[in-house]
């Protein structure tokens, strides 16, 4: 039986992308700094913070896996932008990658993101080397692919680097934008959004939790956006949010920030021919389980 080793997996993509390698016939020894979950099944729980380095060589000497799936990183919102952890997580990443290749590994998907492309045109590109990330977490992300890409160019082991872009459901931190909306429109409290006119590319966690797993199966190797490819204004969003809560009149705009990319949304043309994939939620459909989750947890 084939063994994953899949980091950040109590996080909120890996909670989600479990089900699907454990529906695919994978033993998955799963990694988590502040969760070690129940082992049961095909799902082995590991307690371990990645950012040690002994640690780091001991999971892979003891484990072998043959493909390994790195979500973990820093997310502490409003601060892992601009953090200097973003570094210590760039030396971690590459260590752990040729840790990884050092005792057999075959295939790593990595998580990158789609602040690495700093601004851009219609689409952001795979192909698209020309743009200069506008934080350090994008520029860190950025180099850990150019760091490893070099690093193990020769290697035979198969390098898949993710960008998400804006994902969203149940599970996401609660100080981001929709959990935020949704918790202050359910109190029937006023919610003020400032990012309004800002196109994004928002796809549902299940989405990209499926996507993922396809792509583990595949053939395809480096940069691959997973996004929605389609672009909506953060005002549809949060108005969306309102319309299902019944508080419309209570969702109310401020300019948006002047430092802020005005149009970040992922072209899919390489993720489309590697694994011929399409979304299955819609917006209004993924918002609707998203509230719901959120509602949930109040009672």
């Amino acid at each position: 039986m084939e063994k994953i080793l899949v980091t950040g997996a109590s996080g909120f993509i890996g909670r989600h992308l479990l089900p699907f390698l454990v529906n695919r016939g994978y033993l998955i020894h799963a990694i988590s700094h502040s969760f070690s979950g129940i082992t049961s099944g095909r799902i082995i729980w590991h307690q371990a913070n990645l950012l040690n380095e002994e640690l780091r060589c001991k999971l892979m000497r003891e484990i072998k896996p043959d493909s390994l799936i790195h979500l973990a990183w820093c997310t502490k919102h409003g601060a892992y932008q601009f953090s200097p952890e973003n570094v210590t997580w760039l030396m971690a990443t590459v260590d752990l990658v040729n840790q990884f290749v050092r005792f057999g590994g075959k295939t790593a998907l990595l998580a990158g993101t789609c602040f690495e492309y700093g601004k851009t045109q219609l689409y952001c590109q795979e192909n698209n080397d020309n743009t200069l990330p506008p934080t350090v977490y994008g520029l860190c992300k950025k180099a850990t692919w150019e760091i490893i890409e070099r690093l193990l160019s020769t290697s035979g082991c198969r390098l898949v680097w993710i960008r998400l872009f804006y994902l969203y459901g149940p599970g996401q931190p609660l100080t981001t934008l929709i959990p935020t909306a949704i918790k202050t429109l359910t109190k029937g409290n006023v919610f003020t959004c400032s990012h309004g006119h800002l196109i994004r590319d928002y796809l549902y966690v299940l989405d990209v939790a499926e996507a993922i797993s396809r792509v583990l199966e595949s053939r395809v190797q480096g940069v691959l956006n997973i996004g929605s490819g389609q672009g909506v204004k953060i005002r549809t969003v949060v108005q969306e949010i309102g319309h299902l809560l019944g508080y419309i009149d209570r969702v109310k705009f401020s300019p948006a920030p002047a430092n802020e990319p005005f149009r970040i949304v992922a072209s899919l043309k390489k993720l489309r021919s590697a694994i011929n994939w399409t979304p299955r939620w819609s917006l209004k459909a993924g918002l609707v389980e998203t509230i719901k989750y959120y509602q949930n947890q109040e009672k």
